[in-house]
């Protein structure tokens, strides 16, 4: 059996742009289909009045070790989370672990990862994501060249104990990235018997930098393999990426794209990423961009 949840790690920042989110899972996703919010404690009221009978928001602290403390101020701009055991915690390394971590507390079979930024625009079935019993893994076939590949190659070999074996490295972060339940628990348990802490997360919180996905993607592909881990390698289809870059940061050219934009077979979302620099000419505010979504989802929903 695979049961599908989706699954948003989020926080307060992003919440009017998550409420786009859940309005369009409404929307377009079948009523069966759970939808789980992750934030941390002291934004769990402010994301509560998005919970309904497919919905629940989760305190990160299901996941999160209770040795660690957050600290109630910034740190050059950082939130971060310290215990006596770990380096500093930034949130973004904090996410990471509660995605890795949903298998204890969730009961689903599959997680679908979306942003807070991802929406859907038209029905999304299911089905595509799936062969037989085997659930889609986004790998990009190309060598991956970004700046940061070889960390976070560098930091999975690491963490599960094997060596480079040479070949070009490849993407596998993704804005649709999908996890299996039981491959979680296997990765965990890989990484916690190759730890001396007895613990699978302190690894991680000692790690400076790490991609949970590329850690999640290697140990398919180059331990349990693809047959073993239930997976079959894909490229993304089902959401489309949208940056500022694309549309020059100016919500007068996003305006243009969208009422222009037609979805390739297979594509149900979008990530429609924020502008982060007003300085650029585009704010952040979810509500500048609200119009142009619902605008789009009547234009293909027609």
């Amino acid at each position: 059996m695979n049961r599908l949840a989706i699954v948003t790690t989020t926080y307060r920042n992003d919440l009017d742009w998550c409420r786009i989110l859940c309005e369009s899972i409404d929307r377009f996703v079948p009523a069966s289909i759970m939808h789980y919010l992750f934030v941390e404690d002291r934004d769990i009221s402010l994301f509560r009045n998005l919970e309904n009978n497919r919905r629940r928001v989760i305190s990160q602290n299901e996941i999160m070790p209770w040795w660690l403390f957050r600290l109630p101020f910034r740190v050059r701009g950082h939130n971060l989370r310290i215990s006596p055991f770990t380096l500093p915690v930034r949130g973004w390394i904090a996410q990471q672990v509660v995605k890795l971590g949903v298998f204890e507390v969730l009961e689903e079979d599959v997680f679908l990862c979306l942003d807070s930024e991802a929406f859907f625009f038209r029905p999304f079935d299911p089905a595509s994501l799936f062969r037989e019993s085997k659930v889609m893994m986004v790998r990009h076939e190309e060598p991956w060249d970004w700046p940061n590949a070889g960390v976070y190659y560098s930091a999975a070999h690491n963490l599960l104990g094997i060596k480079p074996d040479g070949s070009p490295m490849k993407r596998y972060m993704s804005v649709q990235f999908v996890f299996r339940r039981e491959v979680l628990k296997e990765l965990a348990e890989r990484i916690r018997s190759n730890s001396i802490s007895g613990s699978w997360k302190m690894p991680l919180f000692n790690t400076s930098r790490f991609s949970e996905y590329t850690l999640y993607g290697i140990f398919v592909e180059r331990v349990l393999g693809f047959e073993g881990s239930g997976h079959f390698p894909a490229g993304e289809f089902l959401i489309r990426y949208v940056g500022p870059k694309s549309y020059g940061h100016s919500l007068e050219n996003l305006e243009k794209l969208l009422a222009g934009f037609e979805p390739l077979p297979g594509e149900a979302g979008m990530l429609l990423q924020k502008g982060r620099a007003k300085k650029k000419g585009i704010s952040p505010d979810a509500a500048l961009y609200e119009g142009m979504v619902h605008r789009l989802w009547e234009r293909l929903n027609k």
